[in-house]
């Protein structure tokens, strides 16, 4: 990393602020493509430019963009990294330009991990998803003001609810067709699909949401889903493990999936009840369900290999 010119970039909605070194001044971009592009031809005259920035839900998506088309590496990082590491610092004062700064420094000591650019097939897919996700939840929120609105609204909470089955049907056609339309994609959905409980939901969450699947060890599978549990021990004192972090819309996905495995899985639901004489509370016999069903998907996609009772007892 010491060989790369580390740019710090805090982006906003109108602005972005890049600093090339934590003592150097702050340079305040329009966040626009003219804005954009004026950055990148001032990273030509560094020496291996890499951008270090936070994830800032949509706001950042032309900038990184760009630089993946401009041959620019550069990692995103989780905001909360960044502010606990500042606090580290003791830097507890926060502008766009002290964020910048702060950012720079994260990159030069820390060193993150380089983010590896989506194609525009992985973007298309996880913009599908998040939006059935999106009306999937209004429809289950519809679905409950019809219980206790005033009767004669009701007609028209129900043309909202049939309006939006259909929106979410007509996404879900699209989902398979791009899912299908990519040999990487439908190899690996129809490994997953031949697990018990798992379902098309989770399947294209998985791909959409999860790309490193079958890539990474299983425990930094856990990790990034949220999914594994950490100490919390100090001295004689042996706390609860718990989990915490990591990407919500997925586990929310596996969730619903191990509940359903859980029912007709018979490695998952022997496991379940297994936890439960060992006198496991239900809470923490779900999650721990969760973290062995996504073991063996990670296993599988690794192996390449689809559901077998027997070699899933020990993935």
């Amino acid at each position: 990393m010491s060989a790369q010119a580390v740019v710090g970039v805090d982006v906003a909605k109108r602005t972005f602020d890049a600093c090339i070194t934590d003592a150097s001044k702050p340079t305040t971009y329009a966040n626009s493509k003219r804005g954009i592009t004026s950055f990148i031809k001032s990273l030509q005259l560094l020496v291996a430019p890499f951008v270090v920035m936070e994830a800032t839900g949509s706001y950042q998506r032309t900038l990184t963009r760009m630089l993946a088309a401009a041959g620019v590496t550069y990692s995103v990082v989780n905001p909360r990294t960044i502010r606990h590491f500042a606090k580290a610092g003791n830097i507890l004062a926060k502008t766009d330009r002290i964020d910048a700064r702060v950012i720079t420094l994260y990159g030069e000591r820390m060193g993150p991990r380089v983010t590896i650019p989506p194609t525009e097939a992985a973007i298309r897919l996880k913009a599908l998803v998040g939006r059935r996700r999106t009306l999937v939840d209004f429809a289950a929120d519809e679905k409950k003001r019809a219980k206790t609105i005033e009767p004669f609204l009701r007609d028209d909470i129900q043309e909202m609810i049939a309006s939006l089955q259909q929106k979410i049907a007509a996404l879900d056609r699209q989902i398979k067709q791009l899912v299908q339309g990519c040999e990487s994609w439908a190899a690996q959905a129809q490994l997953l699909d031949t697990v018990p409980g798992v379902g098309k939901v989770l399947i294209s969450t998985l791909l959409a949401a999860l790309p490193e699947l079958g890539l990474l060890p299983h425990k930094q599978i856990a990790a990034l889903v949220g999914v594994a549990p950490y100490n919390d021990d100090s001295g004689q004192h042996v706390g609860d493990r718990r989990c915490w972090g990591g990407r919500a819309h997925v586990r929310a996905a596996l969730y619903m999936a191990t509940i359903s495995a859980i029912r007709c899985n018979p490695v998952i639901k022997a496991y379940y009840h297994q936890l439960k004489d060992r006198g496991k509370k239900s809470k923490v016999a779900i999650v721990a369900c969760m973290h062995k069903l996504l073991r063996i998907l990670n296993a599988m996609l690794r192996d390449n290999e689809p559901w077998q009772t027997e070699s899933t007892q020990t993935a």
